[in-house]
């Protein structure tokens, strides 16, 4: 079994509003509802790979609190994959 490491961090005391690159990943996110690894987020945006400013991109909803990221250990060259989901929204007090 591989060890799985989980980065979180928690979300900004005031929301800024999202480009509309950011919403769409976040919103593909939101819809798949699981985990996914970069190439199906790729696929879920439309585009064959993502690109470095989308990798921006997902460090920066992260840092927001918006979605969750996790490195997982594989075999190849790089020795490890990306994996994101967005953040469920937090249940409402009733």
């Amino acid at each position: 079994m591989y060890p799985v490491s989980l980065l979180m961090s928690s979300p900004s005391p005031n929301p800024i509003p999202l480009t509309p690159q950011a919403q769409q990943i976040l919103d593909a996110l939101r819809e798949v509802g699981t985990w996914v690894n970069r190439t199906e987020l790729a696929k879920r945006v439309n585009k064959t790979a993502l690109n470095k400013w989308d990798v921006i991109l997902l460090a920066k909803l992260v840092d927001a609190g918006l979605i969750e990221t996790m490195q997982i250990p594989r075999h190849g060259p790089i020795g490890y994959e990306w994996k994101y989901r967005a953040v469920p929204p937090a249940a409402e007090d009733e």
